[in-house]
């Protein structure tokens, strides 16, 4: 009877403890996962305590404690394993696989993936299946190659709808909003994100909400609408704040400052990207921190200032290299040759200012641009 009485509340310590994740309260979700953790080792419930470490990894990974988060799905891991748990393996190495593409680690991401899609797929674990195959089309996005990220989106769509899963298939939704916007496909890209608030509001997920907003507001931003873009990404940035999503509020804080520089108020643009490196330095996610610094070198360019913009071309540069990791250039071209321009811009800006005064440097600044883009190359 004792027993029962402790699974029992062990069960709804557990329940709790994914009601106040799932409505944005990470504290409190992290105290309730951490005292049911305890309670689960007490009673040796391997399954339990993996799925309980699991969830506590998630807590911290999206309160930007990275190195906490680690622990956790590593112990997740170790203890499946152990105990023979497929299912639950397969889910440790999806959440390591997203924990390392945060912090840019793509080829070892790619590997935690690919690992885990070939064990769902051998047990027949059709969810999972799908899970991996929505990072797997993220991490395909980051790298610019947009059809496999479409095949690999929609692959997972399929699932989450035949699972009747509302949740992963309004995430899977956002997502495809935000490709299909980034294709200039503005239609589509609505028709995905109305499609995914409708779920997200009748699930009453403020993480999907937050996500659906930004990438409404960037939308809104393509198409010069910049009313509507203020007004999503003040909700955006509103749920994001309330859940302590640190990551997601560096987000915010990008779009704020691509909608200020394209409304052409530098000052502001700058102030929001400038903010938006500092919390994503803090929770060390480096994608916001490099959109942040090419955003940046973009509103220096647009005011004429250099040295600004090259310094954070430089960075911006750096920490897109590292999001490929130890893969070919080529992985993500689509982002690098925009640098490149942009780059070859401002030199050539300074040729003309530096040129028009002494005629014998004519010609100097195009050609050490020349030699510069070839060293790269």
């Amino acid at each position: 009877m004792k027993l029962e009485r402790s699974v029992d509340n062990l069960e709804r310590l557990t329940e709790a403890a994914r009601g106040h994740h799932s409505t944005g309260e990470l504290g409190r979700a992290r105290s309730s996962f951490e005292e049911a953790l305890e309670m689960a080792r007490a009673l040796g419930d391997p399954a339990s305590e993996a799925d309980l470490l699991r969830n506590l990894g998630t807590v911290h990974r999206q309160a930007g404690d990275l190195p906490e988060a680690q622990q956790c799905y590593e112990e997740s891991l170790e203890i499946a394993e152990a105990a023979g748990l497929m299912s639950a393996v397969t889910s440790a190495l999806n959440c390591l696989g997203i924990l390392t593409q945060l912090r840019g680690e793509v080829e070892m991401a790619t590997d935690y993936y690919r690992r885990a899609r070939a064990l769902a797929e051998s047990t027949g674990d059709d969810l999972r299946v799908a899970m991996v195959d929505q990072n797997l089309a993220t991490l395909a996005q980051i790298r610019g190659r947009f059809d496999e990220a479409v095949h690999s989106y929609k692959s997972a769509h399929v699932r989450f709808r035949a699972l009747g899963n509302h949740q992963l298939t309004a995430s899977i939704l956002t997502n495809l909003g935000f490709l299909h916007a980034e294709l200039q496909q503005w239609v589509e890209a609505e028709n995905c994100l109305d499609d995914a608030f409708v779920l997200a509001h009748e699930l009453r997920d403020p993480s999907l909400l937050g996500a659906i907003e930004l990438n409404r507001a960037n939308l809104n931003i393509k198409q010069n609408a910049f009313d509507r873009a203020r007004d999503c990404l003040d909700q955006a940035f509103e749920i994001k704040a309330r859940a302590g999503d640190r990551g997601g509020i560096a987000d915010t804080y990008v779009a704020y400052g691509s909608l200020f520089r394209a409304m052409q108020r530098p000052n502001l643009a700058v102030a929001h990207l400038e903010k938006a490196v500092d919390i994503a330095r803090g929770c060390e996610e480096r994608l916001p921190e490099a959109e942040a610094f090419k955003t940046l070198a973009l509103v220096h360019l647009g005011e004429g200032r250099n040295a600004e913009a090259l310094s954070c071309l430089n960075t911006a540069h750096k920490l897109f290299l590292s999001l490929q990791a130890a893969t070919t250039l080529s992985e993500l071209d689509h982002r690098l040759d925009g640098l490149e321009e942009t780059y070859l811009a401002v030199v050539e800006q300074w040729a003309e200012s530096i040129e028009a005064k002494d005629r014998y440097t004519a010609g100097h600044c195009g050609r050490v641009a020349d030699y510069a883009v070839r060293l790269a190359a």
